[in-house]
């Protein structure tokens, strides 16, 4: 498809509709994430509306976010704090007030479903209040759910899900995932949800703010946690400009616990006061998590390895051919005596050579196997195997499914500690397709230099993400693994010692496997090339060089792929 010369290579030319698919209230709520406290949040709201009675359940700041007379909103609000409850409780009102075209805008499918959901909850709540109260209601909401594809002038496609939940006033709540695509081809108010974490948040705001002017009716909110200060939302909330275009609210947990919001401590007792929020602190253990999440304070990420802006130029919704983008998972079901894991990966792969990170714990921490597929030179996640708690025999089943791929070509293995046992087995087995790794030990490349593991490893992940060259999908899970890696200036300007917080999400393991795997990739893809040209060989001489006959086709491939490059590189 040829380009029109005014016409840049990412700006949207057609736009194809799938047929709507009906769903019901439930099948929608049942799709979605929400908890039934959020379900019955919205009942009682609609329990006490129908007896004439304040909306007692909201907070103070809730209200606000409901009833406040502008068209621009930016609200900052800590975690947990009901944000997007409240902001789906006064889009519900708008639409039912009046014929209305309302679109919210998540980071993810996921997150949009989720807040089409809560919408349609407090839609049904609201509607039998007013039937209770003797007024008259039209219908029911209809829902459905729909695919588009955008092509773009560059004739690239991308396909996105729509949903759709149409009153019969005439009003629509439209649920779609933010992207400069989705804006594309839209009239309406606006609803960015944890604008913060949206990839291209400057884009969207640029393409969202000259519809919201069309018409008096369209609002723009705009909703979130601090992250970074790399995005749009800050410039929002700390700009001098935006002080007046914007009605700007912001609720720490002090705020927050003041005005009515009801949080538990460690022992299931409420937080209603200073001690209990000091309480909710010492748990936490995280400075930095606790000024962003819950003083909502933007901080200047450069202390962590991966700022938020980083992570977000990696994180993708769609694969290279425009389809959404998913990875596998550990089945829950899962028993690598019964299950081939390699089986399930098939139908994600298209042919490209796999390199795998393993990082191993045993009972707090998670296990962790993450594995790439190379395409065109940049790695693209395909799957994500987390194991808790699980004995060594059932992640060395599982890790040795893989390492079995006949597309794997190195891996990555965690040999610190408590991965020792299973890295010396590995290699044993598969000999140089895996590469084991103490994060502990120096590793020395061909002139003599030695190379903390630590540093290779924050380093190579560090100038990949700088590069744009991994991708994965848009998950928390990972986003938040990421995030919490962090360096610090050592003896001299252009040394550092990275570390981790250890809480009940981990580690950092999804991190390192990532990181082992984009070691191991890199400097067999790319030798001479972003790791100074060198070619790491592992300290650990007990490991190298052991086959058994029945690998022997496993080391045979491996050498004469890489002939020349040598067992032991990394």
């Amino acid at each position: 498809m040829a380009a029109h010369p005014d016409q840049q290579p990412d700006d949207v030319v057609k736009i194809d509709e799938d047929t709507p698919v009906d769903l019901s209230p439930d099948e929608l709520v049942d799709r979605s994430d929400l908890s039934s406290d959020d379900i019955a949040r919205a009942e009682e709201l609609a329990r006490e509306h129908r007896k004439g009675r304040p909306a007692v359940t909201l907070t103070d700041y809730q209200k606000l976010i409901v009833t406040v007379a502008r068209r621009f909103l930016a609200f900052m609000i800590c975690r947990q704090g009901g944000k997007t409850f409240a902001a789906t409780l006064r889009i519900s009102r708008k639409v039912l007030a009046a014929p209305l075209n309302y679109h919210i805008f998540s980071r993810s499918e996921r997150q949009s479903g989720n807040a089409v959901a809560q919408t349609i909850v407090h839609l049904r709540a609201m509607e039998r209040a007013l039937r209770a109260r003797g007024k008259r209601v039209a219908g029911a909401p209809a829902c459905s759910s729909q695919n588009l594809r955008y092509t773009r002038a560059d004739g690239s496609a991308f396909d996105y899900r729509r949903l759709r939940i149409k009153l019969p006033n005439g009003s629509n709540v439209i649920g779609l995932p933010a992207s400069p695509d989705t804006t594309v081809g839209i009239s309406g108010a606006m609803y960015c949800d944890e604008f913060a974490l949206h990839r291209d948040s400057r884009i969207i705001y640029a393409r969202l703010y000259p519809i919201v002017s069309r018409r008096r009716e369209y609002e723009f909110l705009v909703t979130s946690t601090p992250r970074g200060i790399g995005n749009k939302f800050y410039d929002i909330m700390t700009s001098d400009e935006y002080e007046d275009i914007f009605c700007r609210i912001v609720v720490d947990i002090f705020a927050a616990v003041s005005q009515g919001l009801v949080l538990f401590d460690y022992d299931g007792n409420p937080i209603t006061d200073d001690a209990g929020i000091e309480r909710l602190r010492r748990a936490l253990k995280d400075p930095e998590a606790w000024t962003e999440e819950y003083l909502v304070q933007f901080i200047d990420d450069v202390l962590n390895l991966l700022t938020y802006e980083l992570i977000g130029r990696c994180e993708r919704q769609h694969t290279p051919d425009g389809k959404p983008y998913d990875i596998l998972r550990l089945p829950t079901d899962y028993d690598p005596a019964r299950v081939d894991l390699t089986r399930l990966l098939e139908p994600y792969l298209t042919g490209g050579d796999l390199f795998l990170g393993f990082d191993q714990a045993r009972h707090r921490n998670y296990s962790v196997i993450w594995v790439d597929e190379d395409v065109g030179g940049e790695l693209w996640q395909r799957a994500m195997i987390i194991m808790q708690d699980k004995d060594y025999e059932f992640q060395e089943a599982t890790l040795w499914q893989f390492m079995r791929h006949p597309s794997l070509r190195k891996a990555g293995i965690d040999a610190t500690g408590l991965g020792e046992r299973t890295a010396e087995r590995t290699v044993t087995r598969f000999g140089g397709r895996a590469v084991p790794i103490n994060f502990s030990s120096t590793l020395v490349d061909r002139s003599g230099a030695s190379h903390p593991a630590k540093a290779l490893l924050a380093r190579v992940i560090l100038e990949r993400h700088q590069d744009g060259r991994d991708h994965f999908p848009v998950l928390d899970l990972i986003r938040d693994d990421f995030h919490k890696v962090k360096r610090k200036r050592g003896s001299s300007p252009d040394r550092f010692t990275y570390f981790a917080d250890d809480d009940a999400t981990g580690h950092a393991d999804i991190f390192t496997a990532k990181a082992l795997s984009d070691v191991v990739a890199q400097e067999l893809r790319e030798y001479g090339g972003r790791v100074d040209g060198i070619r790491i060989q592992s300290e650990q001489p007990q490991y190298r060089d052991r086959r058994y006959p029945d690998h022997s086709d496993d080391e045979a491939h491996v050498k004469n792929e890489f002939a020349g490059i040598g067992e032991t590189v990394m």
